[in-house]
This record gives C-alpha cells, structure tokens and sequence, in this order.
C-alpha cells in the first residue's frame, strides 16, 4: 500500500462520516417534512457544504504524488477534514423532531458552523500554498478571487445574525464556489488531464 492511500484513507472515512450525517439530517428532515419549519438559508448551506465536501475530496488527489509523508502533514490533512466534518455536523441536530425550526436552529449556530468554516479557508491557505511550493499543483488562477471573499463573507457570517447578510452570502458562495470549479475544470481539460 503507497502511504498516501494509507493516510487518505483515513481522511476520506471522516469526510464519509461528514457527508453521511448531512444525508441522515435530509432523510430525516424528510420524514418530519410538513411537522417542521423548513429555511432555505439553511438547505442551501446544506447543499454548500456538501459540495465542499466533495470538492476537498476530489482534490485531495494531488497529494498522491507526494513520496516522504510526515507526521505533520497527516495531521494537517485529517484535521481540515475534521474542521469540514463539525460543520456538517453542526448543520443538522441529532434528532429532527415535529416543530423543530431550522431557521432558529440555523441562528442558534452560525457563530460555530461559519467560524468553522472560516478556519477552513486559513487551512485551505496553508493546503494551497504547501501544494504549489512541492510542485503538486500550481496555484489556480481563480483562487484568491474566490478564496479571499469567501473567507472574509464567512467571517461575517459567524459574527453576524443579520438576516439579510445570510441570505446574500449563502447563493453568492455557492456560485463562487461552481465559478471556481467550471474555471479549474476547463484548465484542466485544456491541459490534457
């Protein structure tokens, strides 16, 4: 076994985990569907964080070239997993039962989901930056115009309860984020890969 595939494979079981819970709390929003208060600020999180998710899954990729793996560098990877993992986790309660609010429960933990996932973004950076300077991938042209608001918006976001913020920041990341990902993706066609 390549020790990337053994580091990643740890890493990939919390971003399951991560992404399982997101799932159960849609399943079981589902089943309590007309017995609760839906808010879409907080589904469209919901569907946000889910597609980070994936997105730090896919690109994790670019670590397998690495040969001389370190305690450090493990660490550093499990534990943006892990920062990715509480956020999903915050998103949804342990139960959803008749009359639960999500707009209330959204307000209740948008200081710990989007500091969170503003801690993301720092190791995102840090991700980034260590992947261009061993020569694993070069920085993507989009990133700071992507990362940099997104960061900042996240920080507001877990400082502010203000609802007409919310509900500017959570379509406005998203689309950054698909921006991002359509750019990265016709580059990489473009380059052969």
């Amino acid at each position: 076994m390549h020790l990337f595939e053994y580091v990643g494979v740890l890493v990939s079981i919390v971003v399951g985990l991560a992404l399982a819970h997101i799932l159960t709390g849609v399943s079981r929003t589902l089943q309590a569907f007309g017995q609760i208060r839906l808010y879409w600020v907080h589904a469209l999180w919901v569907l946000n964080i889910m597609a980070y998710l994936v997105f730090f899954w896919w690109f994790m990729y670019h670590w397998s070239s690495v040969e001389s793996w370190n305690f450090f560098l493990f660490v550093f990877l499990l534990l943006y997993a892990v920062t990715l993992y509480l956020i999903s986790a915050l998103l949804f309660p342990g139960e959803v039962s008749p009359g639960f609010d999500f707009k209330e429960h959204y307000f209740r933990t948008n200081r710990w989901v989007f500091g969170f996932l503003t801690a993301a973004y720092v190791l995102d950076v840090i991700e980034t930056t260590t992947k261009a300077v061993l020569g694993l991938k070069e920085f993507p042209a989009l990133w700071f115009p992507v990362v940099v608001p997104s960061a900042i918006g996240a920080a507001i976001a877990a400082s502010t309860r203000n609802e007409r913020f919310h509900k500017i920041f959570a379509p406005v990341w998203l689309v950054l984020l698909l921006i991002f990902i359509l750019f990265a993706r016709r580059v990489q066609t473009e380059a052969g890969m």
